[in-house]
């Protein structure tokens, strides 16, 4: 009997032991834990909501565009654009002249595929060449593919990361962001270029930070990959 009572002290002992290393593992693991849960659902709502302010609908044709004459013509898509602007690219992606209106699209011949992008924004474009004088020697083309996607842009890229800059709480109020959080939003050219307003050495907090890689379409109208940086804190 005295054998078994003394086990069954050891049993109570040992447990009263395994439940205070708990208290005592929680207490220290248990803030720093539900620290990066809050801060992590923060980032998920911020980095969703920034997509959506840095897409815009593109819309992408197809045309061949071989011919004798100095370019072709074909019919500008329907659109809602208030400010519609065009950008043509051939299969090495080297721009191609072009011009459109309500109602045509001139480009500038030469090669078995030219691109073409419409867009409600400006594309850093050069100059045009003389299309619209010579729309008599423009050959008639129909586009082989026609599509509407929302895309990622790079000037839309760098007008969020310039609105941070200026005013980041007015652009994270707009965004939703809680007033018990501080962020920052960085951009990341995956070529060594990163561009935003990186407050790291301010901060004496622990910060919760993570990168999203996004491929997105540049001024050039170059298909690219980058990473959006949001840290938390």
């Amino acid at each position: 009997m005295k054998n078994k009572k003394g086990s069954h002290v050891g049993i109570v002992l040992s447990f009263t032991i395994f439940i205070v290393a708990l208290i005592f593992t929680y207490a220290i693991v248990g803030p720093p834990i539900k620290y990066y849960s809050q801060k992590e659902v923060s980032v998920s709502i911020l980095h969703n909501k920034i997509i959506d302010e840095i897409s815009s609908e593109v819309i992408t044709l197809r045309v061949n565009g071989n011919s004798a004459s100095t370019c072709i013509i074909f019919d500008t898509p329907k659109n809602d654009f208030s400010n519609p602007q065009v950008y043509a690219v051939d299969s090495s992606g080297n721009e191609v002249s072009s011009i459109m209106d309500s109602t045509n699209t001139k480009v500038e011949s030469g090669g078995d595929l030219i691109k073409v992008y419409y867009v409600d924004s400006l594309f850093d474009k050069g100059a045009d060449c003389d299309l619209i004088t010579c729309s008599d020697l423009c050959e008639a083309k129909v586009p082989n593919t026609f599509s509407t996607d929302k895309r990622v842009l790079e000037k839309n890229i760098l007008e969020v990361i310039n609105q941070t800059i200026e005013n980041n709480t007015a652009f994270g109020e707009r965004m939703g962001v809680s007033l018990s959080d501080e962020y920052t939003i960085l951009f990341d050219y995956m070529n060594g270029t990163i561009i935003g307003n990186d407050v790291r050495e301010d901060i004496k907090l622990d910060v919760y930070s993570e990168i999203f890689e996004i491929n997105y379409l540049s001024v050039n109208s170059e298909e690219k990959v980058g990473g959006l940086i949001i840290r938390v804190w």
